[in-house]
């Protein structure tokens, strides 16, 4: 019985440990999310300003530098963003998939739990009929 609910313990911190996995990994993709709204924006920002100055090349090759180290950064956090992806993927898929023996377990555990209450219940009626023997066998004595 104490194997049972160790069993128990072990699956439900497992369980803990994904979910708690899962809300970190949840929100370094929202902090990620938000970096490339930002950098969107600083993107946009970017390229009103260089339509808004036309002729002025020397400014307008700053802007262009500037525009290609933004779709760099673009890039970096595009793909940040997918293996954060493939990671919340795989992370989900591992909780599922301990999801799934946690109800094993505990399905083993009720059929364990109720095994040991017929065994209980067979002591209980081995005992029964051992007293009914003794009391039988006193009785036919004293006749």
């Amino acid at each position: 019985m104490a194997d049972l609910a160790e069993t128990v313990e072990m699956a439900t911190l497992d369980k803990e440990m994904a979910e708690e996995k899962a809300e970190t990994l949840q929100l370094e993709l929202e902090v990620t999310k938000e970096r490339l709204e930002e950098v969107t924006l600083d993107l946009e920002l970017l390229k009103a300003e260089m339509q808004g100055k036309p002729g002025d090349q020397q400014e307008g090759n700053v802007s262009s530098y500037e525009l290609k180290q933004l779709e760099q950064q673009n890039a970096r956090l595009r793909e940040t963003l997918v293996r954060m992806r493939d990671l919340t993927a795989h992370d989900k898929h591992e909780f599922q998939k301990l999801m799934k023996d946690m109800d094993q377990k505990k399905s083993e555990i009720a059929e364990l739990s109720s095994l040991f209450r017929s065994i209980l219940k067979l002591r209980f009626s081995l005992i029964t009929v051992r007293t009914y023997q003794m009391h039988f066998k006193c009785f036919v004595n004293i006749e």
